[in-house]
């Protein structure tokens, strides 16, 4: 017999490779995917009679505390053979079929990274047409190279937990948390629970808005919810406030794009407060762009590059801004075809899609912060504008738009997009804008003494003589 040389791995290397560059948090969402994974199954097994919440009355519960991690649902549980065959296999196996489902999930490590991230001692009991089983894995088979089985152990509905006794769901506890991970679930040393809920709240918006249900430590966590600003369709177009919207579907993905105005525009005094860093808390939270895969947000209200802010004619962000919001929902039953990342929080800005997609965001973001340039005055008129328009779902905005008012996108992935008319303040002669900027105090007493002889003159005095002596040699 010939040598051999052994290629197995090792686990603490496998289980340490697997985890290491995953967030906590990203980890504990990748559970509560797999939840909602399990729903659309259910719903595609069983079309809903509501089609406005199609998920209404599936859940997911999350138990966190510094000893232990918990989280059930009543999605439909795992099926035996699943289970033997793929579930707990560290990576989707090639002979296992592709799922036609809107999901995000591609690589069928989710849940086995999540429990590996968080502690050495897990079980996973699940409950799946009445079928109960347990598989469990404990730190024994972690520390053991040999040993890829996992047993699974029979359960009656005496025996089984309490959370899917007479539901079709799935029960994960977690025990033996690392020590970092019990920190991080200690209310009293670390923040790490808000900062959970605020991110469910952001990113499962849409899905908990059709009805899903999430709960953390007994609390129902509601969703972050965007209106977007659209005027009476009978209003005259030059008053109207109205988003701008793009639609089309290419090679299986649907692609909806929709920005424009979520609030009032700001104040001087706003702009001038964000800049000093003491604006309200949450006063640019939903500004900025969201994207959504599969009803999923992987990208929450940024304002950088990503999302076409300061590059190819459009302004980096300014609090000036801060009024604009918009989203772009992609949407497939090929997860692959979407431009997420594989930790399904983010967004592959290489995608081809994405980049065509991009080019819709500035130009529909240049709309609105030329928009804001034109009506920088704080005036009766602006605040008039803006209370003439109410609040309505950002992808619903598109049912007030008339045939006629859609025109066809010829390049990139075609479809067809709404530029709203947006109203410009009426020219004057006396029109006038305001300048400003900032300088160093000591900077300011120097001009004012080079200019005046003295240095006591008001800031505004300084820049304005500043102003009107490059304007003098400009005009020659």
């Amino acid at each position: 017999m010939a040598a051999v040389a052994n290629a197995r791995p090792s686990k603490e290397f496998f289980v340490g490779m697997l985890t290491r560059d995953i967030d906590l948090q990203d980890a504990i969402l990748d559970l509560i995917d797999n939840c909602i994974d399990g729903v659309h199954r259910q719903i595609a097994k069983r079309p809903p009679k509501d089609r406005e919440r199609p998920f209404k009355g599936y859940h997911a519960s999350l138990n966190i505390s510094k000893s232990t991690f918990s989280i059930s649902d009543n999605c439909g549980g795992i099926p035996r053979t699943v289970a033997e065959k793929y579930a707990f296999r560290l990576g989707r196996p090639a002979d296992m079929k592709a799922e036609k489902l809107p999901t995000v999930g591609l690589y069928g490590i989710g849940m086995k990274r999540a429990l590996f991230k968080i502690g050495r001692e897990s079980s996973v009991t699940t409950n799946h047409e009445g079928s109960i089983f347990r598989v469990a894995v404990s730190s024994d088979w972690l520390d053991d190279d040999d040993d890829w089985q996992l047993p699974i152990t029979n359960l009656s509905q005496k025996t089984a937990p309490e959370s899917v006794r007479g539901t079709h769901g799935t029960y994960i506890q977690v025990n033996q948390l690392y020590s970092g991970i019990s920190h991080d679930f200690d209310n009293q040393k670390s923040q790490f629970l808000l900062r959970l809920a605020s991110t469910i709240s952001t990113h499962y918006s849409f899905i908990i808005q059709k009805g899903f249900q999430i709960q953390l430590n007994g609390e129902v966590i509601k969703p972050a919810v965007l209106g977007l600003l659209q005027s009476d369709p009978k209003m005259p177009k030059d008053q109207r406030i109205d988003p701008f919207i793009y639609t089309t579907n290419r090679n299986g993905v649907d692609v909806d794009l929709v920005i424009g105005l979520y609030r009032r525009l700001p104040t001087p005094e706003e702009v001038e407060q964000e800049l000093e860093g003491q604006g309200a808390t949450g006063n640019k939270e939903q500004c900025g762009w969201s994207v959504i895969c599969n009803d999923r947000v992987v990208v929450y209200s940024d304002k950088t590059r990503l999302t076409g802010w300061g590059e190819a004619g459009v302004p980096a962000y300014h609090p000036q801004f801060i009024a604009i919001a918009g989203m772009v929902r992609f949407h497939s039953t090929d997860a692959g075809k979407l431009p997420v990342t594989t930790t399904k929080r983010g967004i592959d800005a290489s995608s081809d899609l994405y980049l065509t997609v991009k080019d819709i965001m500035r130009e529909g973001l240049k709309h609105f912060t030329n928009f804001t340039n034109h009506w920088k005055l704080d005036t009766k008129q602006r605040d008039a504008l803006i209370q003439s328009a109410s609040a309505v779902k950002p992808f619903s905005a598109k049912l007030a738009v008339k045939q006629g008012e859609w025109s066809d996108v010829r390049k990139g992935l075609g479809g067809k997009k709404f530029v709203p008319n947006l109203p410009r303040p009426p020219k004057t002669r006396d029109d006038k804008v305001s300048i400003k900027f900032r300088k160093p105090p000591n900077e300011i007493l120097l001009v004012s003494e080079f200019l005046f002889d003295r240095d006591d003159m008001s800031p505004d005095s300084v820049g304005e003589a500043c102003f009107d002596r490059i304007l003098a040699r400009a005009s020659k």
